[in-house]
């Protein structure tokens, strides 16, 4: 997971410290990139035999390994998601 973090943010990637001095800088980044990497990204290693429709391979994301979505997320889907306020 580390590696895949430092390739896809160019803030850990440069050699320059200057933005991720700035917690608040960086820790939006790392947030954003594990939403990436749990809703959207497919891995091989997760995937199951398809036996619906001819696929040869159902695809699947960490977050529907672990039982916590159905699909493979849009961006569009998480920028509209809405998390339901704390119960008091």
């Amino acid at each position: 997971l580390n590696a895949t973090f430092r390739s896809r943010l160019a803030v850990l990637v440069r050699r320059s410290r200057a933005l991720i001095r700035n917690p608040e800088t960086l820790e939006p980044l790392m947030y954003l990139m594990g939403c990436v990497y749990n809703f959207f990204t497919e891995h091989k290693s997760l995937r199951l035999p398809g036996i619906i429709g001819g696929h040869k391979w159902i695809a699947r994301t960490p977050a529907i390994a672990a039982g916590l979505t159905d699909h493979i997320w849009s961006v569009k889907e998480l920028l509209l998601f809405q998390i339901p306020p704390p119960r008091w």
